[in-house]
């Protein structure tokens, strides 16, 4: 017991003193130097693959590729073919796709949520989960000190998902909104902090019904971390002003956004501090938006920040003239690597010294990051509707639906958008217990307008147990906007 203790407290004093050198050496890195590293990492991947991986070899010859050609980054964007789930996991079998057709030491398998229709899969050795499970700790200590705070850690991520932290205490509730409640109220005596991680639609549901229940967030100290779909601004504020948030106080609790693809990482890269005063200025500064997203970006996208030391990150243009994300897992310890895999999100990667760029073009030196570490702006799969104005995002309608707190509280953001004729018609499911009104029919009806420019747009409430996408929401798959 006494020996048990004393290595926890070790633990967590190296933590403390990793998490003081990461920021010192964050700050002191070289974003060339950086890029060159990754792209080196990305050449050793792929011939590691070509020798190593069954299935990887037979993809190459089947695309007529020679390993050999393959000498730096730019034979190795212009040579080597893209992967996707299709490609990789629906035409082979795990020990195929494995380093040397390995599988005894594989200690973990995730897979995708499914949504597609399709899955993929991840896997982990000891190793490779010792990894990343020190990242994640690392980024909890940088961010909120969990290492000499003590932290509970609310898993409410959907089933199966894993957060693999030792520095928080971590409580895996998946998506079971009471249990959610009952553990933070219980162990508040305890804990002087708690981190809740889950997607955005469940998040909303457990703080809103919190309030209901007479829960006063501020007094738990609750900060965030959230991912999955892109996140609408105005949630940050939304949940914020329910938790107690204040931007100039993090010590007050934190909204951290995390980019993970299950079969990639659960944790890519995140948004630091840096991102989020990027992304909330582009929001409100039209100069800076139109050279950092483009002139006629729909919506704001994801603002992260990665390590490229294991991910290499490309953004090459499709036959429709988006910019699309292709990640290289580049670790050596990984047992299934993946190759230019595309995973279908529209996206753009800045190093920082081309984020610095743009800024100081746009008189924004101010928002010069700190951290030397690339970006990526990620939009998504970019789905939309066509109305004469033009292309109506799900994201835009996000935004209008938390735009106004008391607006907000009445539904479960949950909704299904279409067009009739020339108009926008939005059916959105109103929270159990919530009343429908003409009044918030119109309330919606008008900030839907306004954040979409559809000058006709057509809102129909639905009491929650008559939605017809889901009769009991379980918040184990992802909504269907469209």
């Amino acid at each position: 017991m006494i020996f048990s203790t004393l290595v926890r407290s070790i633990s967590r004093l190296r933590f403390r003193l990793m998490g003081s050198l990461e920021w010192r050496h964050l700050r002191s890195l070289s974003s060339d130097k950086l890029h060159r590293k990754s792209e080196r990492s990305a050449v050793a991947a792929f011939h590691r693959a070509a020798k190593r991986v069954e299935a990887y070899r037979k993809f190459l010859d089947a695309n007529n590729v020679k390993a050999d050609t393959v000498t730096d980054a730019d034979s190795f964007s212009s040579i080597v073919p893209t992967t996707n789930k299709e490609s990789v996991f629906a035409a082979n079998d795990l020990p195929e796709l494995c380093v040397d057709g390995k599988t005894s030491d594989v200690s973990a398998i995730f897979t995708s949520s499914g949504f597609s229709s399709s899955f993929s899969f991840g896997l982990d050795t000891e190793k490779s989960a010792k990894s990343g499970s020190r990242q994640i700790d690392l980024m909890l200590e940088m961010y909120l000190h969990t290492s000499s705070i003590p932290t509970l850690l609310v898993n409410a991520l959907p089933m199966g998902i894993h957060i693999p932290a030792t520095l928080p205490a971590v409580f895996d509730s998946s998506t079971r909104a009471d249990s959610v409640i009952a553990v933070i109220k219980k162990a508040a005596p305890i804990y002087k902090q708690v981190i809740l991680a889950a997607e955005q639609p469940f998040l909303k549901k457990r703080i809103d019904e919190g309030l209901y229940d007479g829960i006063y967030w501020p007094s738990y100290n609750v900060s965030v971390i959230t991912g999955a779909e892109i996140m609408p601004e105005n949630l940050r504020t939304y949940i914020g002003s329910i938790l107690g948030h204040d931007p100039l106080r993090p010590e007050s609790g934190r909204f951290i956004l995390n980019m993970g693809v299950s079969e990639v990482g659960t944790s890519i890269g995140h948004e630091t501090d840096d991102c989020r005063r990027l992304r909330q200025a582009a929001r409100d500064d039209e100069e800076l938006s139109k050279a950092l997203l483009g002139p006629s970006s729909p919506y704001l996208p994801s603002v992260i920040q990665y390590f490229p030391q294991g991910y290499y990150i490309e953004t090459p243009q499709d036959e429709d003239g988006q910019t699309r994300m292709v990640i290289t897992t580049t670790s050596p310890s990984r047992p299934l690597p993946l190759i230019r895999y595309e995973t279908g999100d529209i996206a753009k990667v800045l190093t920082c010294n081309e984020m610095g760029e743009i800024l100081r073009s746009c008189g924004r030196e101010d928002l010069l990051p700190t951290v030397q570490l690339p970006f990526i702006l990620q939009w998504g799969r970019g789905k939309y509707l066509s109305l004469d104005i033009g292309a109506i995002y799900p994201e835009q309608v996000k935004e209008a639906i938390y735009a106004e707190h008391a607006v907000a509280r009445s539904t479960t953001a949950n909704f299904f958008m279409r067009v009739d004729s020339d108009s926008l018609q939005v059916d959105i499911q109103l929270r159990r217990g919530a009343a429908k009104s003409a009044q918030l029919e119109a309330d919606f009806q008008r900030l839907i307008s306004e954040w979409t420019s559809a000058e006709k747009v057509s809102v129909n409430l639905i009491p929650f147990e008559e939605f017809s996408d889901s009769l009991e929401l379980t918040y184990q798959r992802k909504f269907r906007y469209l």
